[in-house]
């Protein structure tokens, strides 16, 4: 634009300004009025995104929309430990259990959706929310057991907990374990449901019986500052925000985004589909050697990208190499907390973003990374809208034995904050230890890592041998030691074998 056309368009402005202020001088009382009325309405309609308020709960109210996908997945599935999951805390050194026991159940008493059951009103799944709940901590004994076993027994145990069903009408959803391996040497194990909360609550709920504890063993109130709205909160203002235009807007955007997608991707199976999709898994682990991890972190760093969407990158081009299909949706886990209303909250927020990518031609892996980058950031900024939603507008032809809408998901974890809280008598922090045998799946192939290297493949049982997927780990392994040694060959000449 020349100095000439800004000034032109400076004046423009200017007359217009003016021409609007006479028309609002001569505008009646009541036309004022009511102009400032719809404004208001309006402003408002546009700021409710970051407004949710405490509202009062008199009975049963309905489930969050988030909630709603899981809920179905359950119903799928009743009366199964499949939507189980755990998490589990180590205190190294002096710890007073009944403290830690009254720690536990203080954080219950501070969210209310770890006092809350499901039921269902008039075809509806309800939330309903009880005043206090208190859940005792039984003592597992392994202090006999022999140290070059008791990695194998903790395993065993943590299996055990999680293999436990909820029935999700009664309380608690939550239970706690202590599995005392000394004197000084104790992991609380907790498990729950996940439609009362997802991975970050998990991390949040540990964090805060740490914090909890170290103030009560030393004599102190708790110094959590109260929370200003709770789960139900979020559900009831979720209802009301994703209606009409909103809603329309983001369906739009998710619509035009998976419409060429395919109805299902044609993994090389071992055995066929079954008619009803089964939810049994199988985890398979590995790990990535440091100098490819870190030299595919800097590859995708030199094309803006996050290691994500490197190793995201790696694995569809790994699909792609498998099926021979083009457009490919990986589904991903989401935090799905943007408001910082939710931030401090337990409950079930996080989403599933369908990443849709379409290979034209044979790009070099660099040019599909710059793909994947686009992708990827334009799926974050409409990761609220709730997956049940999207699947109930964007779902082409559901096929028999498969999950909708995509088969496959990747999740990367960046570090854990492993250690919570240190007294001079005791330390707390994640354990990190053996996994629980016991896994489910709601796809048919999910790959998983954190960025210290550690992976996982997680697989159907029903479809894969353990032989198949131990193939796959190699591939996945010399492609990416392939596309580190020259990101720019294009994706079909990168060797899937070893020299």
């Amino acid at each position: 634009m020349t100095e000439k056309d800004n000034t032109q368009q400076l004046n423009k402005n200017k007359t217009s300004s003016q021409n609007l202020l006479k028309k609002l001088e001569n505008l009646s009382p009541e036309k004022r009025s009511l102009l400032t009325s719809r404004l208001k309405s309006k402003n408002n309609s546009q700021s409710l995104q970051s407004t949710i308020i405490a509202q009062q709960k008199i009975g049963p109210t309905l489930i969050s929309l988030t909630q709603e996908w899981w809920w179905l997945l359950e119903q799928l599935q009743p009366n199964s430990a499949a939507f189980n999951q755990s998490c589990s805390v180590r205190f190294t050194g002096q710890l007073n259990i009944s403290i830690l026991e009254k720690s536990i159940n203080e954080v219950i008493a501070r969210h209310e959706n770890l006092r809350t059951t499901f039921i269902v009103i008039d075809g509806y799944p309800n939330q309903n929310i009880v005043e206090s709940l208190y859940v005792d901590l039984p003592i597992v004994e392994l202090v006999k057991e022999p140290n070059k076993e008791i990695d194998i027994t903790i395993k065993q145990l943590i299996t055990k907990e999680v293999s436990k069903p909820f029935d999700l009408s009664k309380l608690p959803l939550l239970r706690a374990c202590l599995l005392k391996i000394s004197n000084t040497d104790h992991i609380l194990v907790i498990t729950n449901h996940h439609l009362i909360l997802d991975g970050w609550s998990a991390g949040l709920l540990a964090k805060e019986i740490s914090t909890i504890y170290q103030a009560f063993y030393q004599g102190k109130p708790s110094p959590l500052p109260a929370l200003p709205i709770q789960y139900a909160d979020f559900a009831i203002w979720q209802r009301q925000y994703l209606q009409g235009e909103v809603l329309e807007n983001k369906l739009s955007y998710w619509k035009q985004k998976l419409a060429n997608a395919s109805a299902s991707l044609d993994l090389p199976t071992d055995y066929p589909y079954p008619l009803q999709q089964s939810f049994a898994g199988r985890r398979s682990s590995f790990f990535i050697p440091n100098d490819a991890k870190e030299r595919l972190k800097n590859i995708s760093q030199l094309q803006e990208a996050t290691p994500f969407m490197g190793f995201l990158a790696v694995f569809k081009v790994l699909l792609y190499r498998y099926c021979q299909q083009k457009d490919i949706v990986v589904g991903t886990p989401v935090a799905n907390r943007t408001l910082e209303e939710v931030k401090p909250l337990i409950g079930l927020f996080a989403n599933n973003l369908p990443l849709h990518t379409a290979l034209v031609g044979n790009p070099s892996f660099n040019e599909f990374l710059a793909q994947v980058n686009k992708v990827c950031l334009e799926a974050y900024k409409h990761q609220d809208l709730p997956f049940n939603n999207l699947l109930s507008q964007v779902q082409t032809q559901r096929i028999n034995g498969r999950s909708a809408l995509f088969q496959t998901v990747f999740l990367y974890q960046s570090a854990l904050i492993s250690k919570l809280s240190q007294h001079t008598d005791f330390s707390i922090s994640m354990f990190l230890g053996p996994r629980e045998e016991a896994t489910m799946t709601i796809v048919d192939l999910s790959f998983e890592m954190s960025e210290f290297g550690f992976a996982n493949f997680i697989y159907r049982k029903d479809l894969f041998e353990e032989a198949t997927i131990e193939r796959m780990k190699n591939h996945f392994l010399n492609l990416i030691s392939a596309i580190v040694s020259n990101p720019n060959q294009p994706i079909l000449e990168l060797s899937l074998m070893t020299d």
